[in-house]
């Protein structure tokens, strides 16, 4: 089934794709939206309602908020940039996975696909996010980005108040990092290889 969008590049035995969030696959995303209510900054996903009003007001019309459909057209994963805030060129990272389809390498590959189109497509310079301690992410956001600003006593939730942190990533540090990378694998290159054909 060709569901059009990106390819995304994946670990795993099957190739994913990027593709506008379909309305059929909202009741999915509001189980699973249900099922972490801690993680969420806004309370969007109360009731199935105020969810649809959130795709009709939000995904039909404005920035980038894609779903990640595998080779079947089977709904994956959510992912989003949103809200961009095209004057300055940064948005914020969203991402939910299908409970069933965790820790399974999935998430990060989505991250850096999503990371990608953002900064090579839509010329984003800063990508940032923000992740709660009352949740599972917080595990994962510290895996795929160690570098975060605490912030204590960000959310209320459970009759408890838990600190929160940051997160951003740069395309300036990026790409420096790229370079870096590529310049120590030349070095090495040059100190274990060019001898041997000396």
């Amino acid at each position: 089934m060709d569901i059009g969008g990106d390819a995304l590049k994946t670990e795993t035995d099957f190739p994913l794709h990027f593709g506008a969030l379909r309305e059929e696959d909202l009741d999915a995303l509001f189980a699973w939206r249900s099922a972490t209510p801690g993680a969420w900054r806004d309370p969007i996903a109360t009731t199935i309602v105020k969810h649809r009003q959130w795709y009709e007001g939000t995904v039909s019309y404005e920035d980038w908020i894609r779903g990640v459909y595998d080779a079947y057209g089977c709904f994956i994963a959510q992912t989003q940039l949103h809200p961009i805030d095209w004057h300055n060129k940064s948005a914020e990272i969203g991402l939910i996975v299908n409970p069933i389809m965790r820790r399974k390498g999935l998430g990060r590959e989505i991250v850096q696909d999503t990371l990608h189109y953002g900064f090579r497509n839509l010329g984003l310079n800063t990508i940032w996010g923000e992740v709660y301690k009352c949740t599972d992410a917080w595990l994962f956001w510290t895996k795929v980005c160690p570098n975060m600003t605490t912030m204590p006593q960000r959310k209320c939730w459970d009759g408890m108040v838990w600190d929160g942190a940051s997160f951003r990533f740069e395309w300036l540090l990026l790409v420096c990092f790229n370079h870096c990378l590529v310049c120590f694998n030349h070095l090495l290159a040059f100190c274990f290889v060019a001898p041997n054909h000396a």
